[in-house]
């Protein structure tokens, strides 16, 4: 009888370690979170402040009172941009008599010309006209701004001949 007790013992002992096998094995297959160090050098990311660029204006602007002048600004689309270019000028400092009519560029056309227009009461001096171009894109105002010196000439006061 003896001999059958521990048998059984046996082979409970053997059903509990097989059972505690299974569980630490089901345990072990249950996927789970692991932290894994991995070292990598750093990435940078340039973001493009706006989808064009306005080329290079001419170093300075200079006109005489009373006069008008031209100033071409080409510009160039990138990232897929397609659409129209709003350009708005204006002096940095308000200047009495100076005119800059505003422009939109066609979304066919890669430049525009700005109209800029003296009084004879235009203070003659050294100004800084701002130049922005706003464009929507993809559903944002986007505005890219440059800035060009404009330089306003005296005119020689005409002397009467007696």
């Amino acid at each position: 009888m003896q001999e059958s007790v521990a048998k059984a013992k046996a082979t409970e002992e053997e059903r509990v370690r097989r059972e505690k096998i299974a569980t630490d094995t089901a345990a072990a297959s249950v996927a789970k979170d692991i932290d894994v160090p991995i070292m990598m050098p750093p990435i940078t990311i340039r973001v493009a402040e706006s989808p064009l660029t306005i080329a290079p204006a001419p170093e300075k602007i200079t006109l005489k009172q009373g006069t008008a002048a031209d100033l071409t600004l080409a510009c160039t689309r990138l990232f897929g941009f397609v659409g129209e270019i709003a350009l708005e000028a204006a002096p940095a400092a308000p200047v009495n008599g100076l005119a800059i009519a505003p422009l939109t560029i066609p979304a066919d056309q890669p430049q525009g010309i700005l109209k800029l227009t003296t009084t004879p009461q235009t203070p003659p001096g050294s100004y800084e006209l701002v130049i922005k171009a706003k464009v929507k894109f993809f559903e944002r105002e986007i505005v890219s701004e440059r800035r060009v010196p404009v330089v306003i000439e005296a005119v020689a006061a005409e002397v009467p001949k007696t």
